[in-house]
């Protein structure tokens, strides 16, 4: 679901990268690759959440970046036992 923040995928590729330095100091060796522009690509994203308000009482109460860091945090300890 939305936070209804705008992000687009670089700062999205930051948040990842930040979040993952914090148990892979390697993380922060990884860079963005670039190619050129498509037809259709998404420049911004930002996700209406209009209809969850109305409808379902829904208000966000996490940021992405927080988001991101608790979703790494469950992966990283439910898959790190899995080899």
């Amino acid at each position: 679901v939305a936070c209804q923040q705008r992000t687009d995928l670089n700062s999205l590729f930051e948040l990842l990268k930040s979040a993952i330095a914090k148990t892979r100091s390697d993380a922060n060796k990884v860079k963005a690759v670039h190619g050129s522009k498509r037809f259709g690509d998404v420049q911004h994203s930002w996700a209406s959440i209009a209809k969850g308000e109305r409808l379902l009482g829904y208000h966000p109460i996490t940021l992405i970046e927080e988001g991101i860091e608790d979703t790494l945090d469950y992966y990283f300890e439910v898959y790190s036992n899995q080899s």
